[in-house]
């Protein structure tokens, strides 16, 4: 999976496409590939920056345990 570059999209911009290539991620692969752990990482960023600290911590740890393998 890809990244967007950071200073062409504000996060407020970015988090609806994170969030909808993890849906296709989903999709294609399963809720449980780690495949989905980047973009899982990316669409933590955009809520932490946009304030939203609870969501944020529990996209990253959800990501964290995709890449572990769990």
């Amino acid at each position: 999976m890809s990244t967007f570059p950071k200073e062409s999209l504000s996060y407020r911009d970015a988090e609806p496409l994170w969030r909808r290539v993890v849906a296709i991620g989903e999709k294609a692969y399963g809720t449980d590939h780690p495949a989905l752990a980047a973009p899982l990482e990316q669409l933590a960023e955009a809520a932490r920056k946009l304030g939203r600290e609870e969501e944020a911590a529990r996209f990253q740890e959800r990501a964290r345990q995709l890449a572990r393998g769990r």
